[in-house]
């Protein structure tokens, strides 16, 4: 009897064991770290798939992605080399200009010129170096890498959304085609040109320095554009346009 009464003690504390581990181990398993989380994972979940679909309604509308990086790459070399050379021919004629300027100022001299104020004198002569000379740019259009820069992003945004980089308006169409979605693409990129060059000629300007508008230079810059565009998209579009 003792021996039995032994042996069932002996089973109740391994019972008894094997539960306190089995509440131990289960008291170590870590809890969900989502589970407070779940309401904010979904607003987030719901405030991207917004967001997805609001990108994909403005990108549905928007013209088809570049193709021809021939003609691409083409049109920005030759406006970067456009630009170097038209400021680099302007230099020398503004330089010409501004000595014959000074000797016209020098001998026409006289000594009420004395009592005007400094100013007023390199407003004048700002005013005669652009508008009778011509031989200055705008401040946004003064050095060449910017100017460069500046022609070849208005061109390459006007270009995507006429798709004048595509192979059917460069390649795959006659030159008379591909020369009127050049035209067109062109008059955009030199509307924004203009309008660069005026704000920053009518707002970045110191007032003493202020041109007041656009000068010949300018104006030549952004229209001589043209002949160089269509040149090179012409030739393009009837050399490779026979293969």
């Amino acid at each position: 009897r003792d021996q039995t009464w032994l042996l069932s003690l002996e089973k109740q504390l391994k019972n008894k064991l094997v539960s306190d581990d089995t509440r131990l181990m289960l008291s170590t398993i870590p809890e969900d770290s989502n589970k407070d989380n779940r309401g904010t994972t979904r607003q987030n979940d719901d405030t991207d798939s917004t967001f997805r679909n609001a990108m994909k309604e403005l990108t549905k509308n928007l013209p088809p992605a570049p193709e021809n990086f021939l003609v691409l790459g083409g049109d920005v070399a030759a406006l970067f080399t456009y630009s170097f050379l038209d400021h680099s021919i302007n230099s020398l004629y503004e330089a010409t200009m501004a000595k014959e300027t000074a000797e016209g100022i020098v001998g026409l001299h006289a000594a009420w010129m004395d009592s005007l104020p400094s100013s007023f004198i390199i407003a004048t002569q700002n005013y005669y170096n652009h508008h009778i000379t011509g031989g200055s740019y705008a401040p946004a259009l003064e050095y060449p890498g910017v100017s460069s820069v500046l022609f070849a992003t208005c061109w390459l945004l006007s270009g995507y959304f006429h798709q004048a980089f595509s192979y059917d308006n460069t390649i795959r169409c006659s030159p008379a085609h591909a020369m009127l979605v050049t035209g067109r693409a062109w008059i955009f990129s030199c509307l924004a040109m203009l309008a660069i060059a005026f704000l920053s000629d009518t707002c970045g300007s110191d007032l003493q320095y202020q041109v007041g508008g656009l000068t010949r230079a300018d104006a030549d810059y952004i229209f001589d554009s043209l002949a160089v565009i269509v040149t090179w998209r012409y030739m393009i579009a009837t050399i490779l346009g026979r293969y």
